[in-house]
């Protein structure tokens, strides 16, 4: 039977009665799938026809369309944000303000795109977060989200099987990786890499207190070599970390992937001449290559970030053009953390952080199985590292800020509030 909690609902703020609660869970994973396939669409569309000309504009339309349907229940059954996530994305909209406010008064002007950035962040924080606060959707109710995202996995990870296959015969020839491009229908390898890492978790989270089958090992398998393919290092030690903390609690999926890929590199040591199994090591880890040109883009980040404003930032868009400017040969500063602090200062990386660390109280300190938890725990440690390393971003418009919010706040909100933990809102 569904709980009565009728005080929960008076502290998450009016409009949460128990049948309108009730009544939403079957709707809520629904629309988190319709959302993340909608973001999907403009970088799948431009990835396979090779033109991205557009793909600004199809981005833009894309994310109205997507606050649509996440809109839909508050429009229908009337379930707003309660009070304190309000007050969040109230605060969030003030600071962003403040950064373009800044910039306009230093430089004369401010990118346009940062504006849309400002409103789809404010957005986000009310859709992601307090409508989903708001939700009661259990465990077993997520498992149409977490089949449909493990299918677009299987689909994606065949498609870059077949639209890149011609370059496997160049695996053991090329110099270096950045010769290959196994990115399936994403924008670059590191995309396809980080949802290829959210794509293992979805398995571990679809695979709580079930049995392990040979079909789930052998798409394990299809997840883990597509990674390898990608050469993404962040996302691969990301998905490192992550399987190897889920083999330390027990899983069964993480420790038979984590043995097969140990047994495959012996095999493989063993059976392959040493020269051409250190080459094609190099070419998968690339050891040569240092971080890849990160510090420099680290270096660019910090002098924009120290140079321009540190508590509000200069904005994303200004602040890539700034570092550019300065001699930046890429277009992302390679660290959520650094990508952050240029774009919004120390105010928006402590309300990320905020709303992230209200996300994992709210599920931990729920009543939900603790192997789900535990689960989540490992991806929060995976993400830290990732994070690090990598343009992950939360609440941002597009695919990638789409899909880390869902995964890392939406559901944990989703959890936390279905099974009675805590109170799931700031402060």
């Amino acid at each position: 039977m569904p709980k009565t909690g009728s005080s929960r609902s008076r502290t998450l703020g009016p409009g949460l009665g128990d049948d309108v609660a009730a009544g939403s869970s079957s709707v809520w994973p629904s629309t988190l799938v319709a959302a993340v396939l909608i973001s999907l669409g403009p970088v799948a569309a431009c990835s396979i026809t090779g033109d991205w000309s557009r793909y600004v504009l199809l981005v833009v339309v894309a994310a109205c369309l997507q606050y649509a349907v996440l809109a839909w229940p508050v429009v229908t059954r009337r379930i707003g944000p309660g009070v304190g996530w309000l007050g969040v994305a109230l605060v969030y909209g003030v600071a962003q303000s403040v950064t373009l406010w800044s910039t306009l008064l230093d430089q004369g002007s401010f990118d346009v795109l940062d504006l849309v950035a400002l409103a789809g962040k404010v957005v986000g924080v009310l859709l992601f977060a307090g409508v989903a606060s708001r939700m009661r959707v259990g465990i077993r109710g997520l498992r149409p989200f977490l089949l449909v995202f493990l299918a677009t996995s299987i689909v994606a990870c065949l498609y870059n099987l077949v639209a890149f296959g011609d370059q496997f015969g160049r695996l053991l020839s090329v110099s270096s990786s950045y010769q290959l491009d196994f990115r399936g229908f994403f924008a670059n390898r590191n995309q396809f890499g980080h949802f290829l890492f959210l794509s293992l978790v979805a398995h571990e989270l679809l695979l709580c207190r079930r049995r392990v089958r040979i079909r789930n090992v052998v798409l394990g398998l299809l997840h883990v070599v597509s990674l390898l393919l990608t050469m993404s290092r962040g996302s691969l030690l990301g998905a490192f970390v992550f399987l190897s903390a889920m083999a330390v609690r027990g899983s069964r999926l993480s420790r038979s992937l984590l043995l097969l890929c140990g047994a495959a590199a012996l095999v493989g040591w063993a059976a392959l001449p040493q020269s051409l199994f250190a080459e094609l090591a190099e070419v998968v880890f690339r050891p040569d290559s240092g971080l890849a040109g990160r510090d420099d883009a680290w270096s660019h980040g910090i002098q924009v970030w120290l140079g321009t404003n540190v508590f509000f930032g200069v904005g994303s868009f200004r602040g890539v053009a700034l570092a550019q400017a300065g001699g930046m040969s890429v277009s992302e500063f390679h660290s959520f953390f650094l990508e952050t602090l240029v774009s919004g200062g120390l105010a928006e990386l402590a309300l990320v952080l905020l709303v992230l660390g209200v996300a994992w109280r709210s599920l931990k300190g729920s009543t939900a199985d603790r192997s789900f938890v535990g689960i989540y725990g490992s991806a929060f440690l995976a993400l830290v590292l990732l994070a690090s390393v990598e343009s992950v971003s939360f609440f941002t418009v597009g695919f990638v800020g789409t899909v880390f919010t869902v995964f890392f706040v939406s559901i944990p909100l989703l959890v936390g509030a279905d099974e009675g933990g805590a109170t799931p809102r700031p402060g």
